[in-house]
Parts: C-alpha cells; structure tokens; sequence
C-alpha cells in the first residue's frame, strides 16, 4: 500500500510540474524531459489548460538550442547572469561538468526547483524578458561548461555568465559601460574568491 502511494504522490508531482511548465510556455518536447511524462499525457494537459484560457499559448516547434543566444544582447546577458546566481544558490548547477547534461540533468525534483527559482526571478524583476526555455537552455549549458561558463564580474564582483571560448577580460555590461564613459578608469584588485562558488555577498547591477 505504501509503494502505491508513494507512486500516487509521484504521478501528481509530475502533473503539477507539467502544468507549471505549460504555463510558462514550454513545448511538449522538455516538458517531457523533465517530468517524465508521455507526450500524449502532455498533449492533453496542454489542451487541458488552452480549454481553460483564453489566450492560446501559440508555441510551436522546437525549444531554443544555440546557449550563446542567451548573450547577443546586453540585457540577456544580465538576464542570464541573475538567473545564474539564483540557480546556484539553489543548488541547481552541478559542481563538477556534467557530459551531455541535456539528457542526465532533467528530472522531477531539480525541475521543481527550476520552477521555484524562476518564480522568484520573476518576482524580483519586474519586466525580466527571460523564459523558462532560455533558463533551461541556460542551466544545460552551465551544467556542462562548454560553451557558457559563470564567473564573476571583475568590476562589480557580480555573477557573469560568458562565453567559454570568449575573451579573457570578464567584465558585465553596466561596467563595460561604466569603463567607456570613464576617462581614466581606476583599476580594481579582483578579490581573491573560489572560481566555482559564489561569494559570500556581492552587488549585482541593477538589469535595466
């Protein structure tokens, strides 16, 4: 009786999971992935929720699979880098590369997480341009350190998501721009803090 509640407590786990997806607007293909469920279950609750609203959510194709996407603007690369941080707060980023992070990182338990970080990333900046898709595309990539790396921001000390085959000056966008309206800028020691962990407290620039 136990193993099929257990089993009962999991199947709506991953149907409450699903639907927190589908109303971010995720495609059936990762919604999948990270629930476990059968493209049909999804393709149902799907149907499920436009029945329910008005707005159609209007998704189709593919999810986005180029991660240096997510820094060909200014603004997506803040975007990017606070959501970085918020994941490895949340233990959601591995400490060690992970191979082929598309296939092992998707499961229940961290795709409730990467609900309840992205809630709160977009509660605290109002306006945030990300989607779920970008954060998932985002969290794979730093999961497997290929082609983005995070870091911090030798100006600001904030989190700074990169280019991993990038230039090697690392600095964010407001201190980029900070450095070119400056003169004479004033060089600053970069403290000496792990490249793999987030500092005990440090000031992200404001995102807009």
């Amino acid at each position: 009786m136990r193993v099929s509640e257990d089993r009962y407590n999991r199947d709506l786990r991953r149907v409450s999971l699903a639907n927190r997806l589908i109303d971010h607007g995720v495609r059936t293909l990762w919604v999948c992935a990270w629930t476990g469920l059968k493209p049909r279950s999804v393709r149902n609750l799907n149907r499920s929720y436009r029945a329910g609203h008005k707005a159609a959510l209007g998704i189709v194709g593919r999810p986005p699979k180029n991660p240096l996407s997510l820094l060909r603007s200014a603004l997506l690369q803040n975007e990017a880098s606070a959501l970085a941080g918020i994941a490895a707060r949340y233990e959601i980023l591995p400490k060690e590369p992970l191979p082929n992070a598309h296939r092992a990182l998707p499961g229940l338990v961290l795709g409730e997480t990467l609900c309840r970080a992205f809630d709160l990333y977009r509660t605290v900046v109002s306006g945030a341009t990300f989607t779920m898709e970008q954060f998932m595309l985002l969290v794979v990539s730093l999961a497997e350190r290929r082609v983005l790396v995070w870091e911090f921001c030798e100006g600001c000390r904030g989190v700074l998501v990169v280019d991993a085959a990038g230039a090697r000056l690392r600095r964010c966008p407001t201190c980029r721009k900070i450095a070119a309206e400056t003169p004479e800028e004033q060089a600053i020691e970069p403290a000496d803090l792990p490249s793999t962990q987030p500092p005990e407290s440090h000031e992200q620039h404001s995102l807009f």
